[in-house]
């Protein structure tokens, strides 16, 4: 546990001016130090060496436990090494690379010997900042979790001593963490007492030790501690010459040199530098952050000033960043440290101050934008980046003759090869975790560019930049021929004048450029310049295959309405008929559409424009409250990074488009601006938006009409309208939407959450909609279907006609609402069917306060559902069983599920609860209770819950259970245990059917428990499970082991939620395929365990809309796509947050020769590799010994 410590005023730490005193009487010579003694070299550790895990080093359970929340597998050579001794209360000495682990050495080894006694301090930690007191603290909490009784506390000045004597007095820590003059202060002070110390530990020790103001401070406060302790030191970097003074401290230390002088390098961390002028390292830096994949990277400067001057240019150019220097308070400092370390920021701009010891998994790239004065600081520099043995990626600039004999100093000195970082680098060889596949296109697209991206950065002759500060910026002129700068055709870039022209004329000059040896064609709007636009069209197609936008400027609309003339398509920013656009940076577009907030009559007359007319691209027009961001007619379109504020209507608005990927956008405008969408949608499919901020006065994305194949995933949105499906349906029109995913999303403090809305009188339908793990923060209508949309009119003409509303889920719905009604389900009599909500937990935000649910004419089904939707049939409403997906799971109750669904399926009783038992199951695990299970099916009353106890084992020949049932909701509680027949005479049926437990036609089907299906697969390797067309399927919390062959089959299925669920079997088992997935779409796969021979998961034809997230794969194939060998086709597959562990592969794209089809739209994000064989694999040769094609998929 740690103590708390307020930061409340600033202190001055106290300085002693004393004579530096020696511990031992006599002085050693220090180039002896590291001789050897009578003959003997340093002494070495002799046990860690043969460990292979954490529990060969006898610590205690709850440490373990702790090792294991915090996903660690298996020691460093350094935690091998030093471990094993120092736990036996051994001193150590330990000099190893950066991100090797050290701080869990001591962390560890001295929370495995203390035995807290209350009052008394055991461990004494010092090391030379703040921010790595605080990192050190947090790791003695981290590893403490399971150790309730022990207290620890931190001690660094800057905040008011009295606070920190205050705590020592009432509620004294176990371990103190601290800088040395704090500590020192505190002690002779008498406030902190050491006379109990047992460990006494320096972190960092070299840089506290060489400085004589610190060492004196170091060993006064030693000297206050007991002589009888473990002393342990530990650095990045031990000389020669601070070893001696090291052990003055020590009794006979154990010294443990990993990687010695010699080898100081990181391995998995990838080093290079570019030579450039000082005037170039602006431009370079911005060009290295747009076009480099990086979690969080730090950017080292020289000096206090450089800092802020480089962190202000990096906000100008909408790159968000955080300094870190001396020249703040120490309270700010800590701050940022904090926030930073917490992923709050992604860049951190600082000197030295944090180029030690500071640990932060996050961090992937070093950026040394001046060069370090020395080899030691350049080593405590990059190993910020390639922590704990992972990857990371270190790139120095190089401006001046001092600077190379600074990189020939660290080369020499550390054995090492720095090369000029290349023309192109594999993200593979940076990035331990985090790869994606758009597609198998959009993959080598995507990687294309990335490619000439980093060629055009490492030219030598760099584009027009402009100054903005005197020591760092200067100009410099590249004459490229397929980039095409705004500011080279007359732009002014002052926020003044009309820039329409000279954009114009670059767009047209990209335009008909076919790209050339330099790459694809690109418009460039340079970073920290704002431009004033007139509305304009950038119309297509172009004459390259693909053309990119590198967006880092800022570009304004005129102030005044006077100043929109010649809209076209009512818009602003107009693009299309433009192919393969790319348009990435960190831009800002400002719609600046205050004074058309304020116009309704020209707003109204707009909306019916927009509606009811067909807009002609090639003319100009009168502008009624524009969108801001027109894309129309575009396919293969991405637009990534991108700020948009203020638009006098849409924000961004793509019609007639296809396969379009919006990413990491921030969209603002003011509650109260009418209209402002964020993202509106028309007549377009797959289309995949994620991992965005949206806080608008409308929907934050309105899905309109005729759209299909929406993923959305990853918003924040609100204040705003929530995500939208609709209105359709205006005036009688036929308008469809269909097959849309929101997942991952949070509503904050929004009008509405998820929602759906049609006019009276219309026609057409939406279907397949899907909405799950959704937020709730104060919204004040979270799920609302509505088919008596009037937008406020008071002309709406009543009509039994509407739009159909079918085949809608909502799954896992948290939080709280703003309103009474919670959930509002207005439906005509006919129109709105197969409603599906599981796992609602709506309350109120007023505490005290009830939600309620408001039904009309609603169809369908509800599960653990609060507040109780009374139209809908349910069951355990607001209560029972209803966090099931935290129970723990066993492998066998795939089995159960299977057996559960059967019984309901058949069932037409009333509602009511009914035990296996009541039809005659035996539960011995001999007698074959197949029979009864179809008894228990047929008889009536058996329509709602069927249970199946717990601590009986239940014999199941193969079986098949067939609907559809006349109960819209069936469920099984499967806590029992269920095996298969032994005799392989037994399985006919499965022979016929190829599965052992099947369903085929069951609607809105829940299965969970704790049970174990045992499929006694060794004598028989077809799979167990099979789902055939079961839409609105759920399966959670349980266990299936040793299927004959696919553990679960999906197979034409629609609404598939399956969680919590662990599947199992040996590795030498034959195509034991964990989940298998065909024809089947809106899958969603989450936090469950899956090891077999064979995938995973695998993906098969026909399916598409399937996340998979936090899934533990292995041993086994991985998760793969394929194997299109006909007509297949495979899209929107999101895959992330997944670990492969001794896989066979890892992310897998498969496909035969001669079969045709696609696979699009597959993202892999944010995987963890551990000892996989395969890790990233496209195969289009995929065949088998008899065929032998060209493949066209």
């Amino acid at each position: 546990m740690r103590l708390p410590i307020p930061n409340m005023g600033e202190t001055r730490d106290d300085v002693y001016d004393e004579e530096l005193v020696d511990y031992e009487e006599e002085e050693e010579k220090a180039p002896d130090s590291a001789a050897k003694v009578n003959g003997e070299a340093p002494k070495k550790g002799y046990v860690g060496i043969h460990s292979s895990g954490f529990r060969d080093f006898l610590l205690k359970p709850e440490l373990l436990r702790s090792i294991v929340d915090s996903g660690f597998e298996h020691p460093s050579e350094v935690q091998h090494e030093c471990i094993p001794q120092a736990i036996l209360g051994m001193d150590v000495i330990c000099q190893a690379k950066s991100g090797m682990g050290k701080t869990a050495v001591f962390v560890l080894s001295s929370l495995q010997q203390i035995d807290p006694v209350a009052g008394q301090v055991s461990a004494l930690v010092l090391c030379h900042t703040r921010e790595l007191a605080y990192q050190i603290c947090h790791e003695f909490e981290r590893f403490s979790t399971y150790l309730p009784d022990l207290k620890v506390a931190v001690f660094y000045g800057g905040v008011n001593i009295k606070l920190h004597k205050d705590l020592l007095k009432n509620e004294c820590p176990h371990i103190v963490v601290g800088t040395p003059g704090r500590i020192l202060a505190l002690a002779r002070d008498k406030d902190l007492s050491l006379k109990n110390v047992r460990h006494f530990i320096l972190d960092e020790c070299d840089k506290m030790l060489e400085s004589l103001d610190m060492r004196r401070d170091v060993q006064e406060i030693f000297k206050m501690t007991p002589h009888d302790k473990q002393v342990m030191m530990f650095s990045a970097t031990l000389s020669k010459d601070i070893r001696p003074v090291c052990k003055k401290f020590m009794q006979d230390p154990m010294e443990i040199y990993v990687d010695d002088e010699a080898k100081l390098t990181l391995h998995g961390l990838v080093q290079h530098y570019i030579k450039l002028t000082e005037a170039e390292k602006n431009r370079k830096l911005n060009d290295l952050l747009d076009a480099l994949d990086f979690n969080q990277v730090v950017i080292f400067v020289k000096s206090v000033s450089r800092a802020a001057e480089l962190n202000k240019l990096l906000s100008e150019c909408n790159f968000p960043s955080i300094c870190i220097h001396s020249g703040m308070s120490q309270e700010e400092r800590l701050k940022r440290y904090k926030g930073f370390k917490e992923g709050q920021n992604r860049i951190l701009v600082a000197t030295d101050l944090v180029g030690r010891g500071i640990d932060i998994e996050r961090v992937n790239i070093v950026i040394n934008y001046d060069m370090p004065d020395s080899a030691d600081t350049y080593l405590h520099r990059v190993g910020r980046a390639g922590r704990f043995g992972t990857k990371g990626l270190a790139i120095t600039f190089v401006s001046s003759a001092a600077d190379s004999d600074v990189l020939n100093d660290v080369q020499e000195r550390f054995e090492v090869d720095i090369k000029e970082l290349p023309e192109q680098i594999d993200t593979a060889t940076y990035m331990d975790v985090i790869f994606k596949m758009v597609s198998i296109y959009k993959n080598f697209y995507l990687l294309f560019h990335l490619a000439i991206l980093l060629s055009e950065l490492l030219r030598t002759s760099l584009m027009l930049y402009i100054a903005l500060t005197s020591f760092v910026f200067g100009a410099v002129v590249e004459t490229r021929s397929n980039i095409f700068n705004v500011l080279d055709y007359g732009a002014f870039a002052d926020g003044q004048h009309d820039d329409s022209e000279a954009f114009l004329k670059a767009w047209k000059e990209l335009c008909e450029a076919e790209g050339s040896y330099y790459g694809l064609p690109m418009l460039e709007i340079p970073c920290g310049k704002t431009f004033k636009l007139k509305p304009v069209h950038f119309q297509g197609p172009c004459k390259s295959r693909s053309v990119q936008i590198k967006f880092f400027g800022t570009i304004i609309a005129p102030a005044y309405i006077s100043g929109w003339t010649g809209c076209v398509g009512n818009s602003w920013l107009l693009f299309s008929n433009v192919d393969n656009l790319m348009i990435n940076g960190s831009g800002k577009i400002d719609g600046q559409g205050e004074n058309w907030w304020h116009k309704p009559k020209e707003h109204q007359k707009h909306k019916e424009i927009i509606r009811y007319q067909s807009l002609d691209f090639q003319g100009k027009g009168n502008c009624y409250s524009p969108a801001a961001l027109r894309l129309s007619n575009c396919s293969n379109l991405h637009l990534r990074g991108l700020t948009h504020v203020n638009s006098p209507r849409s924000h961004i608005y793509i019609s007639n488009s296809e396969n379009v990927t919006l990413t990491n956008l921030n969209i603002t405008a003011p509650e109260s601006s009418p209209n402002t969408d964020g993202i509106h949608l028309s007549s377009s499919k797959n289309v995949s938006i994620h991992e965005s901020t949206i806080a608008t006065g409308d929907d934050c994305i309105a899905i309109k009409r005729n759209c299909s194949k929406i993923n959305i995933k990853g918003i924040m949105c609100g204040p705003g309208h929530g995500i939208s499906v609709g209105s359709l349906g205006a005036q009688g029109a036929y308008e469809t939407v269909e097959e849309v995913f929101v997942g991952n999303c949070t509503f904050t403090e929004s009008m509405y959450g998820a929602r759906i809305k049609t006019w009276q009188g219309g026609s057409g339908y939406a279907r397949n909609i899907h909405f799950q793990h959704i937020h709730l923060r104060e919204a004040k209508n979270p799920i609302i279907i509505d088919q008596f949309y009037c937008n406020g009119r008071h002309d709406c003409k009543n009509s039994t006609e509407a739009v159909s509303v079918s085949n809608v889920t909502y799954f896992g719905v948290r939080g709280t609402s703003a309103r009474k009604d919670a959930i509002t389900l207005k439906c005509a009599s006919t129109n709105c069917t197969n409603i599906s909500m599981n796992k609602i937990n709506i309350s109120s935000w007023d505490y005290g306060s009830e939600v309620s649910a408001y039904c009309l004419n609603a169809k369908g089904t509800s599960s653990c559902t609060t507040p109780t939707v009374p139209c809908l049939n349910g069951v355990c409403e607001g209560g029972g069983d209803c966090g099931s997906e935290d129970f723990d799971l066993h492998l066998v109750s795939f089995l159960f599920l299977f057996i559960a669904t059967s019984s309901f399926g058949i069932g037409y009783g009333q509602n009511g609860t009914y035990n296996v038992f009541d039809f005659g199951a035996s539960g011995d695990g001999v007698a074959d209770d197949s029979q009864t299970w179809q008894r228990a099916c047929g008889t009536p009353g058996s329509s709602q819950a069927l249970s199946i106890p717990q601590g009986k084992t239940y014999l199941l020949n193969p079986l098949r259970f067939l609907g559809p049932c006349k109960s819209n909701n069936v469920q099984i509680q499967v806590d029992g245990n269920i095996v298969g027949p032994s005799d392989p005479n037994v399985w006919t049926t499965a022979c016929e059917s190829g599965c052992w437990l099947c369903f085929e036609d069951v609607k809105g089907l829940i299965i969970k428990g704790s049970g174990h299906v045992n499929g006694k697969g060794a004598i028989w390797w077809n799979q167990a499970l099979h789902f055939h067309k079961c839409d609105n399927l759920q399966l959670s919390g349980f266990t299936s082991q040793d299927s004959p062959r696919n553990h679960i089959m999906i197979h034409q299925c629609t609404g598939v939620h399956i969680s919590s669920v662990h599947l199992n079997a040996p590795a030498n088992s034959p195509n034991t395929d964990g989940i298998d997935i065909s024809l089947s779409s809106q899958i969603d796969i989450h936090d469950s365990s899956v090891g077999t021979s064979d995938d995973c998961i695998a993906i098969k034809g026909g399916s598409s809309f399937v996340n998979i997230t936090n899934v533990a794969c292995g041993p086994g194939h991985g998760i793969s796509l394929g194997q299109g060998e006909a007509d297949d086709r495979v899209e929107q597959v999101h895959v992330q947050h997944c670990t492969f562990t001794n896989t066979q592969n890892g992310a897998r794209i498969k496909t035969w020769k001669g079969g045709y089809g696609y696979a699009k739209s597959i993202f892999f994000s944010q995987i963890t590799l551990v000892l996989a064989q395969n890790p990233i694999i496209i195969d289009q040769h995929y065949i088998d010994t008899t065929k032998s094609k060209d493949s066209v998929i």
